[in-house]
């Protein structure tokens, strides 16, 4: 199991949400209540899922703010999805603006960020759909040959 948290080649999918920038905190707890119902939906066992709000000096170089969901493995508490509110780092850096035809102006959108390890998902559905049944009687070996 550590073998998925610690491989360096990982399956992730990402969003890039593009919103006004006077919008990006509603459109940021937008996309963490959909992922909550999302994990929700697919089956975690959510008493095991945990947003944490990442403190400022260990979100990424790009990152204005970021909730990561982790989950609660046998091995530890790792993270599972992440969040992040991106501002206009990535187009303000290529120099990418947008006309908003509402206000007729030109923007540089913001970017929210939700991002999810496929690997690290399916391992914690897994984990959450596991149960082991007690019959009650004493373990012994099997009667028969196999």
């Amino acid at each position: 199991m550590l073998f998925i948290l610690n491989f360096l080649l990982v399956d992730q999918m990402e969003i890039e949400y593009f919103v006004r920038p006077n919008e990006w905190q509603k459109f940021f707890e937008y996309w963490k209540d959909e992922m909550m119902e999302w994990m929700e939906e697919i089956g975690l066992d959510m008493k095991k899922i945990h947003d944490v709000e990442i403190p400022e000096n260990e979100r990424a170089h790009y990152s204005q703010r970021t909730v990561d969901f982790e989950f609660e493995y046998p091995f530890g508490q790792k993270e599972l999805f992440g969040l992040a509110y991106r501002g206009d780092f990535d187009l303000k850096n290529h120099k990418l603006d947008y006309l908003d035809e509402e206000v007729k102006n030109k923007i540089i959108p913001h970017v929210i960020e939700p991002t999810f390890g496929v690997d690290r998902a399916f391992l914690a559905l897994l984990l959450s759909a596991y149960s082991e049944d007690n019959l009650g009687n004493e373990p012994r070996n099997s009667q028969y040959s196999i």
